[in-house]
């Protein structure tokens, strides 16, 4: 006897696929909400930092100016219009790194909301889905022949595979997306590798040059932030991962520094601090591909898993 409510029953499972797609959605939004609200957190209390390093930079400035004894011993050494160029001039950095920072916060912000929201919109799934869950029982429980009970268990058996495939996605999608940020900060450090790093300190004490240091903290902050992520994802798979420590020192502080004071024990300082940071990167940047290539293997074999039930699913049905 053919069972009369398999159109039923693929109507049910439809509406259960296309709930699982808005809860893998969810689930993924959550993690970003995680990241995004850790990652706000960071910068909010570097935003106050730098609110008070400007504070601090321009109350240097304000003693010169107001000419009290600051600015007498600058005018006795004769230093006093260069030491005012200075103060304004860290000052000014100061303001640029405060305002850089409150945008990122600005940024974080809106992308937090933007999150919530769509959060919101994806509705209540899980009571959703226990009641299409509980109509498909009562269905498979009505049936006079064994083919519903089949279709069920292979159904229940393509959960695993797919879940499986789910959270490998998840996992390559954070190891691609930690691995731009690792790449750009690569490409901002090669000037090491490219030329003499005496040559680059000596192009740094002429030029007074940042050497991309900001961008290559934003990088590494970011990268940092997907390697947390990609650590979260790979747990959910059983997979070790130690999160290695990528984030840049404050180089621009040290470069200017090096500017002021060019001694020879900063330079030695400076360019051992950034050949460490490169070797770091790399590392995790060789570690994180590494990765891909494993999680790439495991897709697949879940999508042979997950083809292998179908093709015993579709004979089953072919024979009705």
């Amino acid at each position: 006897m053919v069972y009369r409510g398999l159109g039923r029953f693929q109507e049910l499972n439809e509406k259960l696929l296309a709930l699982e797609e808005r809860l893998q959605r969810r689930n993924q939004l959550q993690r970003r909400l995680l990241r995004a609200e850790e990652l706000l957190g960071e910068r909010r209390a570097e935003l106050e930092a730098r609110g008070e390093e400007l504070a601090q930079e321009r109350e240097d400035v304000r003693r010169i100016e107001a000419g009290g004894l600051t600015a007498l011993l600058a005018r006795l050494s004769g230093g006093y219009e260069g030491r005012l160029e200075r103060e304004r001039a860290e000052a000014l950095a100061a303001e640029l790194r405060r305002d850089e920072c409150r945008a990122e916060v600005d940024a974080l912000v809106a992308e937090v909301a933007g999150i919530r929201r769509e959060i919101e919109s994806l509705g209540e799934i899980r009571a959703e889905q226990r009641e299409l869950l509980r109509a498909k029982e009562r269905l498979v429980a009505s049936g006079e022949d064994v083919t519903a009970r089949q279709l069920a268990a292979y159904d229940q058996a393509l959960a695993a595979p797919r879940e499986r495939a789910r959270e490998v996605d998840e996992a390559i999608d954070a190891a691609s997306k930690a691995r731009v940020p690792l790449f750009r900060a690569l490409e901002l450090l090669d000037v090491l590798t490219i030329s003499d790093l005496d040559l680059f300190l000596d192009s740094v004490l002429v030029s007074g040059k940042r050497f991309d240091a900001d961008e290559l903290a934003r990088v590494t902050a970011r990268a940092q932030s997907f390697l947390l992520t990609l650590h979260c994802e790979l747990a959910d798979l059983a997979i070790p991962y130690r999160v290695p420590c990528v984030r840049s020192e404050p180089f621009s502080i040290l470069i200017e520094e090096l500017v002021r004071r060019p001694t020879t024990s900063s330079r030695l300082e400076l360019g051992e601090r950034l050949r460490r940071t490169r070797e770091r990167i790399a590392e995790a940047s060789a570690e994180v591909d590494a990765l891909l290539e494993d999680l790439e293997l495991a897709r697949g074999s879940c999508a042979e898993e997950g083809e292998r039930i179908q093709r015993e699913r579709r004979r089953l049905l072919d024979a009705l």
